[in-house]
């Protein structure tokens, strides 16, 4: 294994350099010397205009010295990073940039690739892995793409964790199809952990794949982007495809703004399934039927979508208007167990028909705990809301103990789990005395 060092401002492409006493100026001449397993180090301060593809097995692309991350940017004509069919590729610590709205800033196009503590902004999309690729993600930052923040097709497997997306698409028209924090499609998959997504058209589309979301801190406002999706995740399934399904654990996932928008809507044959979530609205879109909000809402399309509901928390928040709906279900499939739902009144369900609710909960396997006040530490204003539980709280111990994935927090549950993303592990007092 060789370290070879560049400088852009002040490195020299002499065939004797690549040392950190001399480095070179240029990618372009480090990818004519390295050999696998090599490692190439940018001077941190220092940017590349350029576009680079990686030549060979196991290269790792790096940064050193002292001060802001070395950036890479490939100046909209190309594609800024390109490892095509490389095994063991890794990105540390760079700022990836592309000025172009057509041209992605990382594009893993087969073999494996980890990326470390990167910045993908600008560009079409912030990073594509395709062709049967194999990519890891960790404490990234995603931002500023034109089109999608990370996407994953053609049978790629993409694992993300403690990466945060913002500002996706956000000057997309209203017939714009892109807009996604992440998308998938094409038999790949995408699991995110512990990731946090903020200002987005929407959060996730797929089609023909899975994705899953663990631990994740989600806030869909639909007044941050001129044109929001209705939706902030749907899933897509076309007849010829199957096994179309998204997955939510232990997630927070929060609805601002004024705009209607529904934050979990299965279509098409899709599948959305949210186990020991908090979602809450603070959305005070005044709509009503079709044009109201709603936290979930299985539609048909061209299939019925399915809705799967456990151990979750639906919150409305005191400004909600009476029109914005728990869950609408127009046409498709609900269906639930231990779920918690704040407000006890007829726009709680809106079952698409004049069948009594009771009736229709109970031919879709809903049952929920009814309750005013679902206890948590302070869910106003939505800038500082914590969606931990107080002790007090009607969510103690009432989900299904069959359903406990680790908890927002990354802490076990016990044997008789909380309803929601948080479990109480221990009673303490608050600052108001409360027990928390």
């Amino acid at each position: 294994m060789t370290s070879w060092y560049l400088d852009s401002a002040d490195g020299v492409d002499v065939d004797t350099g690549g040392s950190q006493a001399q480095p070179w100026r240029t990618l372009a001449m480090a990818a004519s010397a390295v050999a696998e397993g090599d490692v190439i180090h940018l001077k941190r301060g220092r940017t590349w205009n350029e576009s680079f593809v990686v030549p060979v097995d196991r290269l790792t692309l790096g940064a050193y010295g002292s001060g802001a991350a070395p950036v890479v940017d490939g100046g909209g004509a190309a594609i800024t990073i390109v490892a095509p069919g490389r095994d063991g590729t890794v990105l540390r610590d760079l700022d990836v940039r592309n000025s172009g709205p057509a041209f992605d800033c990382v594009s893993i196009d087969g073999g494996s690739a980890k990326v470390e503590r990167c910045i993908t902004d600008g560009g079409r999309m912030g990073l594509h892995a395709n062709g049967d690729a194999t990519v890891v993600g960790v404490d990234c930052v995603c931002r500023n793409q034109a089109n999608d923040g990370w996407d994953s097709s053609d049978h790629a497997r993409l694992t993300i964790r403690r990466t945060t997306f913002t500002n996706i698409a956000p000057d997309a028209p209203s017939n714009s199809v892109h807009g996604d924090a992440v998308s998938a499609h094409g038999q790949s998959s995408i699991t995110c952990h512990e990731c946090t997504f903020t200002h987005f058209r929407r959060l996730a589309s797929i089609n023909d794949t899975s994705t899953s979301f663990h631990r994740c801190d989600i806030t869909w406002d639909l007044d941050r982007v001129p044109h929001p999706y209705l939706n902030a995740m749907a899933t897509t399934d076309f007849p010829v495809a199957t096994g179309t399904r998204m997955l939510f654990e232990s997630c927070v996932i929060r609805m601002l703004g004024s705009t209607p928008g529904v934050l979990l809507l299965p279509s098409n044959g899709g599948t959305i399934i949210a186990r020991n979530c908090t979602l809450y609205s603070d959305n005070d879109n005044p709509g009503t039927g079709v044009n109201a909000s709603a936290l979930a809402a299985p539609f048909t399309g061209t299939a019925p979508g399915t809705l799967q509901l456990e151990n979750c928390i639906l919150g409305l928040g005191p400004g909600v208007s009476p029109g914005h709906y728990h869950v609408f279900r127009a046409g498709s499939y609900v269906r639930g167990r231990h779920n918690a739902f704040n407000r006890n009144d007829t726009n709680r369900f809106f079952a698409g028909s004049d069948v009594p609710f009771a009736q229709w909960a109970e031919a879709h396997e809903i049952n929920a705990l009814d309750v005013l006040d679902l206890g948590f530490v302070a869910d106003a204003p939505m800038s500082a809301a914590d969606f931990a539980l107080l002790g007090s709280s009607p969510c103690r111990d009432a989900g299904d103990p069959t359903i406990a994935p680790p908890d927002f927090t990354g802490a076990a549950r016990d044997g008789a789990p909380d309803i929601g993303a948080y479990e109480h592990l221990a009673d303490a007092l608050d600052a108001a005395g409360r027990e928390h």
